[in-house]
């Protein structure tokens, strides 16, 4: 462990590091709160022994800072040579984990360190189990893409962000192309398989570290493409549907090509759209029209709407 030393009397803090590094420990010295408060800052830190009698800053209030500053929890071992069962439980109130009474008693010492260091790394193996816990609850387990509850949340932040800097934000909505089908000819086992393959050629296409791509469910995926406009995003779509073509995914029942396809639908902020949520009912709907046009291709929501217009503008045929 590194372990941090807190004494302002040089002697006395010299034994207690002789002592701690008899154990094995590597030490750091500081000779006052605030260099203990700088060296906390610098270090990675995994035990605080403090000695009772600091200038300045008194060594309570010193605990109370450290555990009101730094996060990440480590234990605290303060020394004293007040045997003062009041200021010994105040220390432990303050954010203290242990005390001990000077002089040292070495194999007291020694306990001492053994019993804080198993707590830290208890508390260290909990915390990497509550971030795989973390991971786990926005990961896609098969894919290891973002799922949908991950999407939601970055979706509402990327929203909040275009309505804050006013800048353009777009969707992509993508489908593998008859997927029902192929799961019917080759199976699950490896339809699953081909799940893979395809979000690892989709996520090959997002360069940039804030374009993210989840997995919508089934066989739907969902790329977030901030500060991205219309334009990029078809740019983006096209590179989608050329990295699966050029995967050459067997596809034995697709009507369209003998290897897996995808189509993709774009929404896009320039449309008005009023929440985010309806940025991906607009995708949506682009995605329904690339496939109802044909497959294999994608199509962007505004070109729906032009559609729409278009023909409602033209004139009725003459009786």
């Amino acid at each position: 462990m590194n372990i941090l030393i807190v004494d302002n009397n040089h002697a006395s803090r010299q034994q207690t590091v002789s002592h701690i590094q008899q154990t094995g420990h590597h030490t750091l010295e500081a000779r006052s709160a605030e260099h203990a408060l700088t060296s906390l800052s610098r270090h990675q830190i995994d035990m605080l022994v403090l000695d009772s009698s600091l200038p300045g800053i008194c060594a309570l209030d010193l605990i109370r800072t450290v555990r009101a500053q730094f996060q990440n929890w480590f234990p605290i071992l303060l020394l004293s040579e007040l045997d003062h069962h009041d200021y010994l439980a105040e220390g432990i109130h303050a954010g203290a984990d242990d005390y001990l009474l000077k002089p040292l008693s070495e194999p007291l010492l020694n306990a001492k360190l053994s019993a804080l260091g198993r707590i830290n790394q208890m508390k260290q193996a909990l915390d990497a189990a509550n971030r795989k816990l973390r991971e786990q609850s926005t990961q896609d387990s098969l894919t290891g893409l973002n799922n949908r509850r991950w999407l939601d949340h970055c979706l509402q932040k990327e929203w909040s962000r275009h309505r804050r800097e006013n800048s353009e934000l777009a969707i992509l909505m993508i489908d593998i192309d008859y997927f029902k089908a192929y799961n019917d000819s080759y199976g699950h086992p490896q339809g699953d398989h081909c799940l893979r393959q395809v979000s690892a050629q989709l996520n090959k296409c997002l360069k940039r570290s804030h374009d993210q791509l989840a997995r919508y469910g089934g066989e739907e995926f969902i790329a977030v493409l901030p500060q991205t406009s219309l334009e990029g995003a078809h740019i983006i779509a096209q590179q989608m549907l050329t990295a699966i073509r050029t995967a050459e995914i067997p596809h034995c029942s697709s009507d369209i090509n003998a290897c897996v396809t995808v189509s993709i639908g774009i929404s896009t902020t320039r449309l008005s759209a009023s929440q985010s949520t309806e940025l991906i009912e607009q995708a949506d709907q682009a995605l329904y029209q690339a496939k109802h046009s044909g497959r294999d291709q994608a199509t962007g929501y505004g070109e729906i709407t032009t559609l729409i217009n278009s023909a409602s503008s033209r004139p009725s045929p003459a009786a």
